[in-house]
């Protein structure tokens, strides 16, 4: 029983984690193409 408790935590923060570096790698390409038309500019 401690073992699925322990299993399923582990499995969720996982997948939260993968959410926070998705997250964070998606709002770095949409600030990527801005600063480009800045540096054209």
């Amino acid at each position: 029983m401690f073992l699925i408790r322990f299993a399923i935590g582990i499995f969720a923060t996982t997948l939260f984690g993968l959410a926070l570096s998705l997250g964070s790698a998606q709002s770095e390409q949409d600030s990527q193409p801005e600063q480009a038309i800045v540096i054209v500019r």
